[in-house]
């Protein structure tokens, strides 16, 4: 039993059932227990790898992007560049370097905000991008974010962080799941009276963590004078019906009881809700590959390939380019959320978005 179930069941025992959202709370972000707060969870020797972690094409593909939505901004002397999660700083280092090999204006202009609530991760990531800009700010909270200059905003599997609730439907009413303890042991059970819940699935979702981290950004988006955004993670465009609750560990499935704070919890995201909090006017959501595709992914890895020095360097860019593209990978399994202020129109990268709403 790990140090972090002890404490949630003691706490259960002493103050009653939790909230699932309490519960993943409790196991992502407990200070020197939770999740995220120690240890590194990224890459091979990590619980999963996320797309930055796979290959540096991907990060140089959306500084490409960064660069071409600064330049639609109209290429301003300052902008900011904030990364929401930046993990060990891989993707925001990757960006950088292509920024600065393909529009070293862009680069010169740009002023460099991480958000991350993990000290221990932010440390990583200053050891990551030490010398990679003059200044980089970082941040706890999206509150102490400027977005007093245009802003360009990438979150890369940030939102399936955000603890979720879970409400289950008997005898057509709602009641929410709770956790709580029997024997020594954590399992579910229900509240006793049932929630205003509007859903026709047997189990729903809902997260107000994220819903209300959502319309923050997007209040701080709309007071920008220019801004943009990316968000990339797994999910679907339409409602999600059903539980997606999971934990992954050493890139494999288990309870999500079995090891608290050993363990990520993540789910799936319903885009649909994203943008309705975003703004169906300012977001448009597409698959990652069709997103990847247009901004020229693919021409970069046939590059990548003529410049391979080794077969097995060869095989490395086929296979994670397959991974990120197809359809039965990542391809279609992530999304890409992209946001616009109306001075900036549309975004690269989703013209068959807007075309598709013409």
């Amino acid at each position: 039993m790990t140090a972090l179930k002890e404490h949630i069941i003691r706490h259960i025992e002493e103050n009653g059932p939790i909230s699932l959202a309490d519960y993943m709370g409790m196991c992502l972000y407990t200070e020197d227990e939770g999740y995220y707060m120690h240890g590194m969870p990224f890459g091979k020797d990590g619980d999963f790898i996320t797309a930055p972690e796979l290959t540096p094409l991907f990060g140089e593909m959306l500084g490409l992007w960064v660069a071409a939505t600064w330049q639609q901004m109209g290429a301003p002397e300052s902008f900011c560049l904030v990364e929401f999660g930046p993990g060990r700083g891989t993707l925001y280092t990757d960006m950088l370097r292509a920024i600065g090999k393909a529009l070293p204006q862009c680069l010169n202009a740009l002023e460099g905000h991480l958000v991350d609530i993990s000290p221990n991760l932010r440390q990583h990531q200053q050891t990551t991008l030490q010398g990679a800009l003059p200044t980089i700010k970082w941040h706890s909270s999206i509150a102490d974010v400027p977005f007093n200059k245009p802003t360009i905003v990438i979150g890369n599997e940030l939102l399936d962080a955000f603890p979720v609730e879970q409400y289950e439907q008997v005898d057509g009413k709602y009641y929410q799941r709770l956790v709580t303890t029997e024997n020594d042991t954590l399992k579910l059970t229900r509240a006793d009276e049932p929630s205003e819940v509007e859903s026709l699935a047997e189990v729903t979702e809902q997260s107000p963590a994220m819903e209300n981290f959502l319309a923050e950004l997007r209040d701080h988006l709309e007071r920008a004078p220019q801004a943009a955004a990316l968000l990339i993670d797994y999910g679907s465009e339409k409602a999600i019906a059903g539980e997606t609750l999971q934990a992954l560990r050493k890139h494999k499935y288990e309870g999500i009881f079995d090891t608290p704070g050993q363990a990520d919890l993540t789910w799936h995201i319903p885009f649909k809700r994203v943008c309705d909090i975003l703004g169906d006017t300012h977001s448009v959501v597409t698959d990652m590959a069709l997103f990847l595709t247009e901004i020229g992914y693919n021409i970069r890895a046939e590059q990548a390939l003529r410049a391979a020095r080794t077969p097995e360097e060869k095989e490395h860019i086929e296979a994670t380019t397959h991974r990120l593209i197809d359809p039965n990978q990542m391809g279609a399994h992530f999304k890409v959320l992209g946001w616009c202020s109306d001075n900036l129109k549309q975004l690269q990268g989703f013209q068959h978005c807007y075309a598709d709403s013409e």
